[in-house]
């Protein structure tokens, strides 16, 4: 039964991949602004991370060795579709839709200073000469390649995430405390479970939480790795229906014929998984 189930996931998996591809070649042809961009970029993401996971289901269950990576796989789509939701709330503002990618680019940015900062655990035969000239030439790129709306005037300062909001429209924001505060997994869950647009897909934060355990270990969470297939597979095909679910309403949100019809010929295989 697991196999015959295993098959059918797959099944799905590969058709997401498909209106994926029929999605992304709707964007391409108009040539996408800086929000379609964005969710070109995330859908990307997604349909290269469920190409892995359909690559990897031909060899489960028979070895459960890869029972981990592909709840890490699915982990990094969950991931990338609440990011996908957090931003279609803003989506009808560019530029509020905008201030919130300098948010998510300035974590980024924190993230690459701390890098560089370290780079001296990397060039351990280097001269302190030659470790401040390396980050110099790093900070020099990072900085160059970045918006100039990230900075205060004259500085390589980051804004805080309030300044990088001063112009975005507050009544887009469910809570109204965090247009101050920076993008983390609280503030997306409480945006995308209050707004009228992506409510109903709040429950995907369990979810996400389930299959974050699989990244981080602990002694008391060591028994993850080893789950019984069974589990397992209910946890995907939770994550492969939340997938379909979000991908249809996606492509008739922006009218791509071609993929909601992909999407609708496999709805019997999602009404089967329902009922698991």
């Amino acid at each position: 039964m697991i196999r015959e189930d295993r098959q059918k996931l797959k099944y799905l998996v590969d058709a997401l991949v498909k209106s994926l591809d029929l999605i992304g070649t709707s964007f391409n042809k108009t040539e996408p602004g800086i929000r379609k961009h964005t969710i070109l970029d995330l859908l990307f993401r997604i349909r290269c991370n469920l190409t892995g996971i359909s690559e990897l289901l031909k060899f489960w269950p028979e070895s459960n060795a890869f029972q981990p990576p592909i709840s890490n796989l699915y982990r990094t789509v969950v991931t990338d579709l609440i990011t996908l939701l957090y931003f279609l709330t803003f989506y009808d503002d560019k530029e509020s839709f905008i201030n919130e990618l300098f948010v998510l680019n300035r974590k980024y940015i924190k993230s690459i200073e701390r890098y560089i900062n370290n780079l001296h655990t990397e060039m351990l035969t280097s001269t302190p000469e030659e470790i401040e000239a390396e980050k110099q030439k790093q900070r020099g790129q990072l900085y160059g390649n970045s918006d100039e709306q990230l900075f205060y005037e004259g500085t390589f300062k980051l804004k805080t995430p309030k300044d990088l909001r001063k112009s975005s429209n507050p009544e887009l924001f469910r809570k109204i405390e965090n247009m101050s505060t920076d993008l983390g997994d609280t503030q997306m869950f409480e945006q995308i479970s209050l707004h009228p647009l992506t409510h109903w897909y709040s429950q995907i934060f369990n979810l996400y939480k389930y299959l974050s355990q699989h990244q981080h270990y602990s002694t008391s969470g060591r028994y993850i790795a080893t789950f019984p297939p069974e589990i397992e597979l209910k946890q995907w095909l939770l994550s492969t229906t939340h997938s379909w679910e979000i991908l249809i309403r996606l492509a008739r949100f922006f009218e791509v014929e071609s993929a909601i019809q992909q999407l609708e010929n496999v709805e019997d295989v999602i009404t089967d998984f329902r009922s698991i």
